[in-house]
């Protein structure tokens, strides 16, 4: 968990953050209860901020409020997480036909990620070949994959849809978890040459495709273990 003392100032904020991060790096799983008391324990604050942080988070899609009984994580229906990924495809695909007309101008910062692309691919890769799910780490690579589409959301320059690509990766901050990586058809090295080809159309198809990927592999497997219920670990 990031230290609070690195977040932005008021306490709110801080829990909101934090709240968000452990969400995010799957130590708060999926239909989990959260217990104020606890969360405001561990991040050393009263649990007036962490009432606004919820509600925050409520509002973004991670939280949900149960009358009666309280705040947990939410769960995605397998039939939401297909519409996650179906606004993720569009939103992205905006994304890299803004860096595909621009890249003179952003060569420098693309090429930053190189080595970003190579190695997210090379865990990718390791997933798919390991010989059984001890061997696998499919939250780093997943935690990894997130930071990487971010940072070019980020480069782009489109701030409003950079947030909403943000809570768009967060919301199936689990899903992955229950499906073994598969090779991907566009690597994360050849989305970048896509972009950095100058050719915007081609930028668009190549993160299209990258989804796609996701929606024809993993949603089927989801669907057969989930059915029409929501995506969460056994308790």
């Amino acid at each position: 968990m990031p230290e609070v003392s690195n977040m932005p100032t008021t306490l709110a904020q801080q829990a909101y953050h934090a709240v968000r991060d452990m969400i995010a790096e799957q130590e708060l799983q999926p239909g989990v209860w959260l217990r104020k008391r606890t969360i405001a324990a561990r991040l050393n604050m009263s649990t007036t901020p962490l009432v606004e942080a919820f509600r925050r988070l409520e509002q973004e899609g991670l939280l949900e409020v149960v009358p009666q009984w309280g705040v947990r994580v939410r769960a995605l229906t397998v039939d939401e997480l297909e519409q996650v990924l179906l606004m993720r495809r569009a939103l992205e695909a905006v994304v890299f036909r803004r860096l595909a007309e621009n890249v003179s101008q952003l060569t420098d910062k693309l090429e930053l990620l190189s080595a970003t692309a190579v190695e997210l691919d090379r865990k990718i890769q390791a997933d798919t070949n390991a010989p059984d799910s001890s061997m696998r780490q499919p939250g780093h690579t997943r935690r990894d994959d997130y930071h990487f589409h971010l940072a070019l959301a980020e480069i782009s320059g489109l701030t409003i849809v950079s947030r909403e690509i943000d809570r768009l990766w967060l919301l199936p901050a689990t899903a992955q978890m229950f499906t073994v990586q598969e090779s991907l058809e566009l690597t994360h090295v050849e989305l970048l040459a896509a972009i950095t080809s100058g050719d915007a159309t081609a930028a668009e198809e190549a993160i299209r495709r990258h989804v796609d990927h996701k929606l024809r592999y993993e949603l089927p497997i989801l669907r057969r273990r989930f059915g029409d219920g929501p995506i969460v670990f056994e308790q």
